[in-house]
């Protein structure tokens, strides 16, 4: 549409002369004092009348007089309205966090998870993890606006984040044994695949197998000695009796 500035004069002045539900008047009545005039209404069409005088009655004195304390009420019953629509968004934001967001205690020092805002406006962006980080708090001021610094290199993040935006992180131990302790062997017992095709299933496997894993993982996965396989009826050794 390239003709678009042939509208914009249109536009303008649909939005000055909406009332705005935080003001309770236009932007045209803040601005001057009084309500615009309407767009089909001619020249010959508008009078004036204010308590009963005409303009041609109203000396210049009495004019400005009258112009003056309209505006005053006017600036007056506008800082009543914003600062009642201030109160109510307050209370509706306060309502909200207290419902369905958690507060968590921050301090500086703390590790947390900055939440990953891109995967909200971003196209595709849903196939992103809904948390980064982690980050190191250096600082959080009045505001709750708080510094962070990666842990992974150190780099300080250029902009501050919300306070509403972080959470903790939270470690396992088993994870930090993975990356940084020295790994050692363990014997473990290899079983057999199959059973029934080795002789002497009755007895332990003899083989090991010497591994680098470390032991946390190897209880977690719950790698325990089980016991020996039973044998088939006709591997059984020689002279053992049937049953």
């Amino acid at each position: 549409m390239s003709d678009w500035p042939d509208y914009l004069e249109e536009v303008a002045y649909s939005m000055r002369t909406q009332k705005q539900k935080s003001t309770g008047f236009t932007p045209y009545h803040l601005m001057f004092g009084c309500q615009h005039r309407p767009i089909d209404q001619d020249d010959m069409e508008l009078e004036v009348e204010e308590e009963g005088l005409s303009p041609a009655d109203e000396s210049t004195d009495t004019s400005c007089s009258l112009e003056g304390l309209k505006r005053q009420e006017v600036h007056i019953k506008r800082e009543e309205k914003v600062n009642a629509a201030q109160e109510k968004q307050t209370a509706d934001y306060n309502r909200r966090k207290k419902k369905g967001s958690k507060i968590y205690d921050l301090s500086v020092g703390m590790h947390v998870l900055q939440s990953n805002l891109r995967n909200e406006s971003r196209k595709g962006g849903k196939m992103e993890p809904n948390w980064t980080g982690p980050y190191k708090i250096l600082d959080i001021d009045c505001n709750e606006r708080v510094a962070l610094e990666t842990v992974k290199n150190g780099k300080k993040l250029n902009r501050r984040v919300s306070y509403n935006q972080l959470r903790p992180y939270l470690h396992s131990q088993l994870h930090d044994a993975r990356s940084t302790a020295v790994d050692h062997h363990v014997a473990v017992v290899q079983w057999p695949k199959y059973p029934d095709r080795v002789k002497n299933t009755g007895l332990q496997v003899t083989a090991t197998l010497e591994v680098e894993i470390l032991s946390p993982l190897l209880r977690t996965r719950g790698l325990e000695s089980r016991p020996p396989a039973v044998p088939s009826r006709g591997q059984q050794g020689e002279g053992e009796p049937n049953s």
